[in-house]
């Protein structure tokens, strides 16, 4: 594998924040540190406080499969205390429970690729029984140690050209890919009586493994069937009322096609009969052609994908797909590759309603342990499309203590000073220079980039043009307001 999907910054951590120490963080494994601040930011995101949780029963679901850092301290001989507890799968889960004071369970889960959406049925099933009236679900995975990329090259299922080509006739094996990623769950009618923000709910979730079969890893579409039979039937809908299935999908010339064959196989005995003329109604993907595979994280990444969908109502296109893979049959049935982004319309009842967009998410352990989980969209009275723009944003700043507030405000102002040094790049100046001197018809060495914009000779139509080829061209989303608040052109 000559590529991943990796992440950046994964030395970076305040352990001072968080009550650690910074020689115990030093032997924690960056999964675990990664994993904390993740989990902090899902309770921020939600509109709490970790105060404001602290005592209560809310669980903790954590998916995690590789040991890098811990080998590569013993390849160092550091066998002391703080790198056990550092280090230790319990800890990942354990950790954020004692930090946060939560008393609810406290679970690492190790079923290997499908181990973040195993978690999510965990604390599902945690909520649903009242051992928890809130959980955190989530996976985590870093590629620290090469000896772990080796191991996995020799099953053969690595693309030798770092390209995931899910559902294609060149799939050839998948890209390792470095993530983490949480959901925090509650209750929906707690939810909308405490004003929280809401992104999807989760109708049904299942788990199932498929026993004895040709090979302890060989995909099993019966067991998938079964899966999806039993996650459907949890859910409550019909397998046909959902438009959109995130597949495991690793690009593998045999798995893709048992998984689909375990969905049509599914698909025929949960779904409505006065609905089976629908054709090309579900949509099909796999968010590995996008991130690669982030293994016991894969799960997660894959609902993320989903509920972002389902806030933007769109589709995102399938990477890397040209021609279906010739063992796919897709002929005469309700499902299709989603090869572009489209818009994701919804399906109309048999009496003309709408009904709300649903999801699927698959996920599968390379041991047969198999998870699957079904979305639906929430609609809240206000969407974040309808809100005013706005150029100008408050962000508030907090630490621990002032020491730490005044370093905290220092490392974001430099990161977004050199951010935005970054991409203010000569080539990007010179396409913005030359946009400018098409919209005024003048040459570019006419505009004095010290001027102001009303000072070029721009009015309120040219800066509108403007605007809008530069969100069609970066894919931003300039207004006329935030060329007021710079002063000049440069």
């Amino acid at each position: 594998m000559r590529q991943g999907g990796f992440i950046s910054d994964i030395d970076k951590f305040d352990p001072l924040f968080f009550n650690i120490s910074p020689p115990e963080a030093e032997l924690m494994d960056p999964q675990h540190r990664l994993f904390i601040e993740t989990v902090w930011k899902a309770v921020e995101d939600a509109g709490y406080s970790a105060s404001a949780l602290s005592g209560k029963a809310i669980g903790v679901f954590a998916a995690t499969e590789f040991n890098d850092y811990r080998n590569l301290l013993l390849i160092r001989n550091n066998h002391a205390a703080l790198m056990g507890t550092g280090n230790a799968d319990a800890m990942l889960s354990n950790r954020i429970s004692f930090l946060m004071n939560w008393h609810g369970p406290s679970e690492t889960i190790n079923t290997a690729c499908s181990g973040s959406l195993v978690a999510v049925h965990r604390a599902v099933r945690s909520i649903r029984s009242g051992e928890s009236e809130m959980a955190i679900a989530g996976g985590v995975s870093l590629m620290i140690d090469p000896a772990t990329i080796i191991t996995t090259a020799q099953l053969g299922v690595l693309s030798p050209d770092s390209r995931c080509k899910t559902f294609d006739q060149n799939a050839n094996g998948y890209v390792k890919g470095e993530g983490v990623a949480v959901v925090l769950l509650k209750p929906l009618r707690k939810a909308v009586a405490d004003h929280d923000r809401i992104y999807a709910l989760i109708r049904g979730t299942a788990v199932y493994h498929g026993g004895k079969a040709t090979s302890l890893t060989a995909p099993n579409s019966d067991a998938q069937a079964a899966l999806l039979k039993a996650a459907y039937k949890d859910a409550g809908i019909p397998f046909d009322t959902v438009t959109y299935l995130e597949l495991h999908g690793t690009g593998t010339k045999l798995g893709d096609p048992v998984e689909i064959e375990g969905i049509k196989k599914a698909y025929k005995e949960c779904s409505e009969k006065t609905n089976q003329d629908r054709t090309r109604s579900c949509g099909l993907g796999s968010v590995k052609t996008n991130i690669g595979h982030l293994e016991p994280a894969a799960g997660i990444a894959g609902m993320i994908k989903v509920i972002l969908s389902m806030k933007n109502r769109k589709l995102p296109g399938t990477p890397n797909f040209k021609k279906l893979n010739p063992y796919i049959v897709l002929e005469n049935t309700q499902f299709y590759v989603v090869e572009k982004s489209k818009d994701w319309e919804r399906l109309t009842d048999a009496e003309g309603n709408p009904v709300p967009r649903r999801a699927g998410i698959s996920s599968f352990g390379f041991g047969g342990a198999y998870s699957h989980a079904v979305l639906e969209e929430y609609e809240d009275e206000v969407r974040g499309e309808d809100l005013v723009s706005r150029t100008s944003y408050l962000i508030p700043l907090s630490a621990k203590n002032e020491d730490r507030l005044r370093a905290y405000a220092k490392s974001l102002g430099d990161f977004l000073y050199s951010d935005t040094k970054a991409e203010s790049s000569p080539a990007i100046r010179a396409e913005v220079l030359q946009i400018l001197a098409e919209i005024l018809n003048v040459s570019e060495s006419d505009i004095d980039t010290d001027e102001g914009f009303a000072g070029c000779g721009m009015d309120t139509v040219m800066l509108s043009q403007l605007a809008e080829r530069l969100n069609s061209r970066y894919g931003t989303a300039l207004t006329l307001a935030l060329f007021n608040d710079y002063s000049t052109v440069g």
